[in-house]
């Protein structure tokens, strides 16, 4: 059987002992005194207390801007045929809002991004110089249209209070750019 090393209470004196008790109990009184009192500082406040932040509820399909007009290849051959699309023309898309605008649009943007998983921007450039080759089945046009596609969230725009309680809500919807890119179909 081993023996038990003796704490360092234990190998205090009794004097000691009875200071380091009484300290002890002295301040869980002055905390339970403040506390009773209301002295102690308030919990810590809301994050978002004063602030609106932006959230995402639905969102639409993707629709494309086209930077020109769509081009079209018939294939009058007996057998399939490729044919490639050039872009004839540039064009910028930026986001847009409408309703409510007490967040930024970079704020909207962000929280739109995180909820949905796709990359969406303020502005984005469908330039000259972009390609697609398609095949085209004997006897059917091949089309295809060139720009930036966007997408529409609606949302809802919250003014938090100091304990984080919804204050005010107000609709708000972003037209975003996600992508440049070619649509392509048979006709």
């Amino acid at each position: 059987m081993t023996e038990s090393q003796p704490t360092e209470t234990e190998t205090q004196s009794p004097r000691r002992r009875r200071r380091l008790l009484g300290g002890t109990a002295a301040s869980v009184g002055l905390i339970t005194a403040m506390l009773t009192a209301g002295s102690l500082p308030a919990q810590a406040a809301c994050e978002e207390s004063g602030q609106w932040l932006f959230s995402p509820e639905t969102e639409s399909a993707e629709s494309l801007v086209s930077a020109g007009p769509p081009q079209s290849n018939y294939n009058g051959t007996g057998s399939t045929a490729s044919t490639t699309f050039s872009a004839q023309a540039s064009a910028t898309v930026e986001a847009s809002v409408s309703g409510s605008a007490n967040v930024s649009l970079d704020a909207k943007l962000a929280s739109m991004s995180a909820t949905y998983g796709t990359s969406f921007s303020a502005s984005l450039t469908a330039g000259l110089g972009n390609d697609i080759t398609i095949d085209i089945p004997p006897g059917q046009t091949g089309n295809g249209e060139y720009g930036v596609y966007t997408v529409t969230v609606t949302g809802t725009e919250t003014l938090y209070g100091p304990s984080c309680e919804a204050v005010e809500s107000r609709t708000s919807t972003v037209t975003s750019p996600v992508r440049v890119g070619w649509n392509t179909w048979l006709s």
